[in-house]
Protein backbone atom coordinates (compact mmCIF):
# COMPACT_ATOMS: atom_id res chain seq x y z
CA UNK A 1 0.00 0.00 0.00
CA UNK A 2 1.28 3.33 -0.83
CA UNK A 3 2.40 5.69 2.15
CA UNK A 4 0.53 8.64 2.35
CA UNK A 5 2.52 12.14 1.92
CA UNK A 6 -0.53 13.95 3.74
CA UNK A 7 0.29 15.02 7.01
CA UNK A 8 -1.78 13.26 9.85
CA UNK A 9 -1.89 16.36 11.94
CA UNK A 10 -0.80 20.12 11.38
CA UNK A 11 2.74 20.96 12.83
CA UNK A 12 3.18 20.87 16.95
CA UNK A 13 2.34 24.31 18.22
CA UNK A 14 4.60 26.70 18.92
CA UNK A 15 2.85 29.33 21.53
CA UNK A 16 2.58 26.51 24.25
CA UNK A 17 6.82 26.96 23.95
CA UNK A 18 6.83 30.31 24.15
CA UNK A 19 4.68 30.43 27.52
CA UNK A 20 6.15 27.18 28.98
CA UNK A 21 9.64 28.95 29.10
CA UNK A 22 9.05 31.86 30.81
CA UNK A 23 9.09 30.44 34.25
CA UNK A 24 13.09 28.81 33.59
CA UNK A 25 14.00 31.95 32.62
CA UNK A 26 13.05 33.82 35.24
CA UNK A 27 14.44 31.54 37.83
CA UNK A 28 17.72 31.66 35.09
CA UNK A 29 17.24 35.17 35.95
CA UNK A 30 16.68 35.40 39.84
CA UNK A 31 20.00 33.10 39.83
CA UNK A 32 21.94 35.50 37.62
CA UNK A 33 20.98 38.19 40.24
CA UNK A 34 22.23 36.42 43.07
CA UNK A 35 25.64 36.45 41.70
CA UNK A 36 25.92 40.33 40.93
CA UNK A 37 27.62 40.95 44.35
CA UNK A 38 30.15 37.93 44.55
CA UNK A 39 31.21 38.94 40.78
CA UNK A 40 31.28 42.86 41.19
CA UNK A 41 34.29 42.06 44.68
CA UNK A 42 36.13 39.31 42.58
CA UNK A 43 36.32 42.45 39.43
CA UNK A 44 37.39 44.65 42.15
CA UNK A 45 39.84 42.33 43.56
CA UNK A 46 41.09 40.62 41.09
CA UNK A 47 41.45 42.71 37.60
CA UNK A 48 41.06 42.42 34.16
CA UNK A 49 39.81 38.84 34.15
CA UNK A 50 37.32 39.07 36.46
CA UNK A 51 35.87 42.40 35.00
CA UNK A 52 35.54 40.23 31.62
CA UNK A 53 33.24 37.42 33.80
CA UNK A 54 31.17 40.48 35.31
CA UNK A 55 30.40 42.13 31.97
CA UNK A 56 29.59 38.84 30.96
CA UNK A 57 27.54 37.93 33.75
CA UNK A 58 25.61 41.69 32.66
CA UNK A 59 25.13 40.71 29.17
CA UNK A 60 23.73 37.78 30.64
CA UNK A 61 21.04 39.54 32.71
CA UNK A 62 20.37 41.80 29.70
CA UNK A 63 19.57 38.92 27.56
CA UNK A 64 17.71 37.18 29.74
CA UNK A 65 15.60 40.66 30.45
CA UNK A 66 14.94 41.86 27.29
CA UNK A 67 13.97 37.84 26.37
CA UNK A 68 11.18 38.02 29.43
CA UNK A 69 10.19 41.66 28.16
CA UNK A 70 9.54 40.52 24.69
CA UNK A 71 7.67 37.56 25.86
CA UNK A 72 4.06 38.42 24.80
CA UNK A 73 5.53 39.79 21.19
CA UNK A 74 7.25 36.00 21.19
CA UNK A 75 3.57 34.72 22.05
CA UNK A 76 1.53 36.39 19.83
CA UNK A 77 3.73 35.80 16.28
CA UNK A 78 3.98 32.09 17.43
CA UNK A 79 0.33 32.10 18.07
CA UNK A 80 -0.12 33.51 14.41
CA UNK A 81 2.51 31.05 13.13
CA UNK A 82 0.56 28.01 14.73
CA UNK A 83 -2.85 29.65 12.66
CA UNK A 84 -1.05 29.89 9.59
CA UNK A 85 0.32 26.53 9.65
CA UNK A 86 -3.06 24.49 10.67
CA UNK A 87 -4.74 26.40 7.65
CA UNK A 88 -1.74 25.21 5.38
CA UNK A 89 -2.73 22.17 6.63
CA UNK A 90 -6.43 22.48 6.66
CA UNK A 91 -5.73 23.35 3.11
CA UNK A 92 -3.53 20.26 1.94
CA UNK A 93 -6.31 17.92 3.91
CA UNK A 94 -8.88 20.14 1.39
CA UNK A 95 -6.82 19.77 -1.86
CA UNK A 96 -6.56 15.71 -0.82
CA UNK A 97 -10.28 14.13 0.48
CA UNK A 98 -9.71 11.04 -0.96
CA UNK A 99 -6.11 10.71 0.63
CA UNK A 100 -7.43 12.59 3.85
CA UNK A 101 -9.99 10.06 4.64
CA UNK A 102 -7.76 6.81 4.27
CA UNK A 103 -8.97 4.66 7.09
CA UNK A 104 -12.55 5.55 7.68
CA UNK A 105 -14.34 2.58 8.34
CA UNK A 106 -18.20 2.10 9.10
CA UNK A 107 -17.87 1.83 12.95
CA UNK A 108 -14.53 4.03 13.17
CA UNK A 109 -13.54 7.72 12.43
CA UNK A 110 -9.76 8.08 10.27
CA UNK A 111 -6.59 8.57 11.55
CA UNK A 112 -6.50 12.27 10.57
CA UNK A 113 -9.60 12.69 12.88
CA UNK A 114 -8.11 13.57 16.33
CA UNK A 115 -9.44 15.48 19.70
CA UNK A 116 -7.16 17.92 19.19
CA UNK A 117 -7.87 18.92 15.33
CA UNK A 118 -11.88 18.02 15.07
CA UNK A 119 -13.12 15.96 12.60
CA UNK A 120 -11.07 15.50 9.10
CA UNK A 121 -14.74 16.68 7.04
CA UNK A 122 -15.66 19.58 8.80
CA UNK A 123 -12.41 20.24 11.03
CA UNK A 124 -14.36 20.24 14.14
CA UNK A 125 -17.87 18.59 14.88
CA UNK A 126 -18.16 14.89 13.80
CA UNK A 127 -19.50 14.20 10.47
CA UNK A 128 -18.70 10.42 9.80
CA UNK A 129 -21.01 9.75 6.61
CA UNK A 130 -22.67 6.59 9.16
CA UNK A 131 -22.24 7.04 13.29
CA UNK A 132 -23.53 10.70 12.51
CA UNK A 133 -25.11 10.59 9.08
CA UNK A 134 -23.82 14.04 7.57
CA UNK A 135 -22.20 17.52 7.81
CA UNK A 136 -25.07 19.38 9.12
CA UNK A 137 -27.07 22.19 7.45
CA UNK A 138 -24.00 25.23 8.51
CA UNK A 139 -21.19 23.16 6.76
CA UNK A 140 -23.57 22.21 3.40
CA UNK A 141 -22.94 24.48 0.86
CA UNK A 142 -19.30 23.96 1.62
CA UNK A 143 -17.83 22.54 -1.72
CA UNK A 144 -14.43 21.51 0.55
CA UNK A 145 -16.47 19.73 3.46
CA UNK A 146 -18.75 18.09 0.84
CA UNK A 147 -15.75 16.57 -1.18
CA UNK A 148 -14.22 15.55 1.85
CA UNK A 149 -18.19 13.95 2.98
CA UNK A 150 -18.18 12.32 -0.02
CA UNK A 151 -14.72 10.55 -0.45
CA UNK A 152 -15.78 8.95 3.37
CA UNK A 153 -18.28 8.00 2.12
CA UNK A 154 -16.39 6.37 -0.90
CA UNK A 155 -14.49 4.63 1.39
CA UNK A 156 -17.26 2.99 3.17
CA UNK A 157 -20.02 2.85 0.16
CA UNK A 158 -18.48 3.06 -2.62
CA UNK A 159 -21.99 2.44 -4.58
CA UNK A 160 -23.82 4.90 -2.14
CA UNK A 161 -20.92 7.42 -2.84
CA UNK A 162 -21.89 7.23 -6.39
CA UNK A 163 -25.45 7.91 -6.28
CA UNK A 164 -24.82 10.83 -4.04
CA UNK A 165 -22.17 12.33 -6.77
CA UNK A 166 -24.62 11.63 -9.32
CA UNK A 167 -27.34 13.82 -7.34
CA UNK A 168 -24.74 16.19 -6.74
CA UNK A 169 -23.64 16.96 -10.38
CA UNK A 170 -27.70 16.85 -11.53
CA UNK A 171 -28.50 19.83 -8.93
CA UNK A 172 -25.32 21.73 -10.01
CA UNK A 173 -26.01 21.44 -13.71
CA UNK A 174 -29.85 23.11 -13.20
Amino acid sequence: MKRSALPATPPPARAPAVVDARPALERELSDLRLQVAERALAAYEGGAAERAKLAALMTAIETIEFQVAANSLAHDLAKRLDRDAVAVWRGQVEANPVEATVGITKKQCCRMCTEAHGCIITGAQCAHPITVGGVGPRLQGNEATRALFNAALAHIMPKRAAQVSAREQEDDAA
